[in-house]
């Protein structure tokens, strides 16, 4: 019998060192750019806890296959952000963006593979200026 459980969390600590420019620069739209390096320091992992009961066989045994996370990872990000101003203190943004992690987010031990994710992705948003 084959149990599984792909229900762990992690919580990081992540520390972005990000810088910009803005290349264009209109009354109501901007385009700016930014890159940057972003740290990440694993604080706390959630296991879910194995829970197995029939009253009619026998436990011998859990094998747990889930690979370790490693504590400290880097990533590199790169964005493109487009600002419309709505009126004086409001604006609307638009941000694509490319997320690539530099090392593997598994220990050597618990991996033969070096698995360095990334993201893509866009993300939206309203500023308010106060």
């Amino acid at each position: 019998l084959q149990l599984q459980s792909p229900i762990y969390k992690y919580d990081y600590l992540v520390i972005p060192i990000k810088f910009g420019y803005k290349f264009l620069d209109r009354p109501q739209f901007s385009v700016s750019a930014e890159t940057g390096l972003i740290y990440s320091r694993l604080i706390k992992t959630y296991t879910p806890k194995v829970n197995y009961e029939d009253p009619e066989s026998q436990l011998i045994g859990i094998l747990n296959n889930t690979p370790n996370r490693i504590e400290h990872n880097l990533r590199i990000h790169v964005a493109l952000r487009l600002n419309y101003l709505i009126s004086k203190t409001v604006s609307f943004s638009a941000q694509p963006e490319f997320t690539s992690y530099l090392n593997s987010i598994y220990t050597k031990q618990s991996s033969t593979t070096k698995v360095k994710p990334y993201t893509m992705g866009i993300r939206f948003g309203i500023y308010f200026d106060f």
